[in-house]
C-alpha cells in the first residue's frame, strides 16, 4: 500500500473510532487483539516516513532524523 493510500485509510479508521462510543472502541480493541498477532511498529511506521515530504502532524517540510526511540525501534524526527 502506498503512503498516501495508507494516510487517507488512517484517518477514516480515526474519524471512525472518535464516532464510537468508549464501549464499542472497547470491543473493537478487543477484537484488534484477539484477532492479530504482534504488529512491530517499526515495520509499520518507519517506511511512511521514509516517503514523506512533509510531517504528518504539522506539515513542515523541514525535518530531518532525531535519534532513535523505544530501545532503538524507531526513528524520531524533528521539525525545523
Amino acid at each position: 500500500m502506498d503512503t498516501k493510500t495508507f494516510v487517507n485509510q488512517l484517518s477514516q479508521i480515526t474519524e471512525s473510532l472518535l464516532a464510537m462510543t468508549p464501549a464499542q472502541r472497547e470491543i473493537v480493541h478487543q477484537a484488534i487483539q484477539t484477532s492479530q498477532a504482534e504488529i512491530i511498529v517499526n515495520e509499520m511506521i518507519q517506511p511512511m516516513f521514509d516517503h514523506l515530504s512533509q510531517c504528518p502532524h504539522c506539515h513542515s517540510t523541514n525535518f530531518k532524523k532525531w535519534g532513535k526511540a523505544k530501545e532503538g525501534e524507531l526513528t524520531m524526527y524533528w521539525g525545523y
